[in-house]
């Protein structure tokens, strides 16, 4: 999954995993033997908040990449 998941490094992607019961989407900007660190952007009337996810590359179901 290590390898699979470099092919998606700096692209927006939806993350299905065993850990949430929705699909995530964000960029991801980071990928370990470990984890792979998705950035969710959130964006609201009053503001623009980024957060990052970080998701255990074991727990990953599938990954998706999104035009």
């Amino acid at each position: 999954m290590y390898e699979y998941a470099l092919k998606f490094l700096h692209q927006y992607v939806e993350i299905y995993t065993y850990l949430s019961q929705q699909k995530l989407y964000g960029t991801i900007i980071k990928v370990t033997p470990a984890e792979i660190v998705l950035n969710r952007e959130h964006i609201e009337k009053a503001s623009n908040k980024n957060y990052n996810l970080y998701i255990p590359l074991n727990s990953v179901i599938s990954i998706r990449k999104l035009d």
